[in-house]
C-alpha cells in the first residue's frame, strides 16, 4: 500500500544538494527528454532537483521515498509522480536495486498535439497539490503504468521512423489516462480551451522566468504579456494554479541556490540581486522551502 502521510518537516534535509536545471536540450522541434537513473540503495540521502520543465517520473524497480517541502510519500514499482516548474523536490532509493524512469517537457510545448487537444487541461497532473496528483492505488493500475513505461522505452530507445512524435503522441495518451482518474475537484475549473488560450497570453512572462538569471516582478512580467497587474494575476492563477508570487518565488530561490553552488556572491549580495530585503529574508524563504539556511547548503 502506498504511504499518502503529510509527514512532519523535521526530517533532515540539510544534506540535500539541488540540482538546477535549464533543459536547453528540449525545443518545440524535440519537446520531450527520457532519462533512466539506476541507483544502489538503501540511501540515507536525497537526490535534490529544481528546474522550470514540467517532469513526470515513474518507478520501474525497487521503492523510492519522495518529497516536496512538507509532503512524503513512498512509490513503489509502477507508481509515479508529478513535478510543476520551479518545485523543488527530492527522492531517496529505500531498495537494493532501484531504477527510474523520467520524462522532462517544457509548459510551452504540453499539449501542442494539434485542436483535438484544445479542449483538455493538460496541465491538471502537474498543477494539483502535491497529496492530490495522481498514484496508481491498485496492482491492475500499476501494470498498466509499466506497460506504458516499456512501450515508450522500446521507441524511445530503438527511434524507428516518425519515433518522437510517437513518443510525443504516446505520452498525452498516458495524460488523458490520468486526467480521466482525477476528481473533478484536483484539475482547475475553468474550461481547458480557456487555459489554453490564458497560457497563449502568459507566455512571455513564463519566458522571461524561463531565460532571466534574476526572476522578473510582478510588474515586469505583466508588462511583457501587455497586462495590467491585476489581469495577469487572475490569468496567471486561472492558468497555472497558484499566484504569481509563488510561482517566482520559488523561481528566484532556485536562482539563489545555483548562485550558492557557485560560490562567486555573498549571500547578502546574492539576497539583493534576487530582490529579497536582506540576507535574513532570504533565509527564511529558503528554510521554508529547502528545509535548510542557505549557508548549510552551500556547505
Amino acid at each position: 500500500m502506498n504511504l499518502l502521510d503529510k509527514q512532519p518537516s523535521s526530517d533532515n534535509l540539510s544534506e540535500l544538494e539541488v540540482v538546477t536545471s535549464r533543459h536547453p536540450q528540449l525545443t518545440p522541434d524535440h519537446p520531450l527528454e527520457v532519462l533512466w537513473d539506476y541507483h544502489t540503495g538503501p540511501e540515507t540521502y536525497y537526490h535534490g532537483d529544481v528546474h522550470y520543465v514540467l517532469q513526470l517520473s515513474i518507478v520501474r524497480h525497487g521503492q523510492i521515498e519522495i518529497a516536496y517541502e512538507n509532503y512524503r510519500r513512498t512509490c513503489r514499482a509502477g507508481d509515479l509522480w508529478w513535478t510543476f516548474c520551479w518545485e523543488p523536490h527530492a527522492f531517496r532509493c529505500l531498495d537494493k536495486r532501484n531504477l527510474i524512469m523520467t520524462i522532462n517537457v517544457n509548459l510551452d510545448d504540453l499539449g501542442e498535439i494539434g485542436l483535438l487537444g484544445s479542449s483538455v487541461n493538460w496541465l491538471a497532473p502537474f498543477s494539483a497539490t502535491p497529496d492530490k496528483r495522481y498514484c496508481p492505488q491498485t496492482d491492475t493500475e500499476r501494470d498498466v503504468i509499466q506497460q506504458w513505461a516499456e512501450r515508450m522505452t522500446h521507441v524511445y530507445r530503438r527511434r524507428p521512423a516518425n519515433w518522437l512524435p510517437q513518443c510525443w503522441l504516446d505520452f498525452h495518451r498516458l495524460l488523458l489516462h490520468v486526467i480521466e482518474r482525477l476528481p473533478e475537484t484536483t484539475g482547475m475549473q475553468e474550461d481547458a480551451s480557456d487555459i489554453r488560450v490564458y497560457l497563449e497570453r502568459l507566455r512571455p512572462a513564463l519566458e522571461l522566468v524561463r531565460t532571466s538569471p534574476v526572476t522578473p516582478d510582478l510588474q515586469t512580467a505583466a508588462a511583457a504579456c501587455r497586462l495590467s497587474v491585476s489581469r495577469f494575476s487572475e490569468l496567471f492563477r486561472k492558468t497555472l494554479g497558484k499566484s504569481y508570487g509563488h510561482f517566482a518565488l520559488r523561481a528566484k530561490l532556485g536562482h539563489c541556490a545555483a548562485d550558492l553552488k557557485n560560490g562567486r556572491l555573498l549571500l547578502k549580495e546574492i539576497a539583493q540581486r534576487h530582490g529579497f530585503c536582506d540576507a535574513a529574508g532570504l533565509c527564511n524563504a529558503f528554510r521554508r522551502v529547502f528545509h535548510c539556511t542557505p549557508t548549510e547548503f552551500k556547505a
